[in-house]
């Protein structure tokens, strides 16, 4: 049984950051470092209003991470690749972003829609109006299939990422609504 916990100390998020570094780089998106680790918010990763998501084995083996981060004064994931349109957004009403969507190589598909289940549950907990993302292009579809996601821009990634492409794309609550009516089609045939 697959266990959803936050991260409560560096041990935990320094396990984070090795999954996040190990997946980037096997897609060629990072560059090799010797401590193994990619850090793209450094900033967040210590915020109060961020919770970094993970999901381990009954062996305690990290399957994945996802991070959100409310909106306040040390800003969102998207404020350096995308400020403009970010700071559009404030303006329309409560905003959080979510990011460092990573999982294990092959991965039962239920793995990505328990810690989708769990971030949803957060926003919706936090009354949060739009949630902003950087995803990766070829996952958009997915996004707009499970969410109803609406794109704003396109652009290589900054932040120790070696220029990996990125979608801005939010979600509205009714999107929320929607992945709540959709997240069943996203198992394993063996978790029905």
């Amino acid at each position: 049984m697959n266990q959803i916990s936050i991260v409560r100390d560096t041990e935990e998020l320094r396990d984070v950051w090795c999954l996040n570094y190990k997946r980037y780089l096997e897609m060629g998106y990072c560059k090799p470092n010797h401590a193994g680790v990619l850090i793209t918010h450094p900033q967040l990763d210590s915020d109060p209003l961020t919770q970094v998501c993970v999901i381990r084995d009954e062996k305690n083996k990290l399957l994945g991470t996802y991070s959100i981060t409310l909106d306040g004064p040390a800003g969102l994931s998207t404020d350096n690749t995308y400020p403009d349109e970010t700071n559009i957004m404030r303006r329309k009403g409560t905003l959080a972003s979510t990011w460092r969507l990573v999982t294990e190589k092959n991965v039962c598909k239920c793995v990505l829609r328990e810690l989708l289940d769990y971030i949803v549950g957060i926003l919706r907990l936090h009354n949060v109006d739009f949630c902003l993302s950087t995803v990766n292009p070829h996952h958009l579809y997915f996004y707009i299939k499970f969410f109803d996601v609406f794109k704003l821009a396109e652009r290589c990634s900054e932040n120790n990422l070696n220029m990996a492409p990125s979608v801005l794309a939010y979600c509205t609550r009714k999107g929320l609504d929607i992945w709540d009516k959709k997240k069943g089609k996203l198992c394993c045939a063996s978790h029905r």
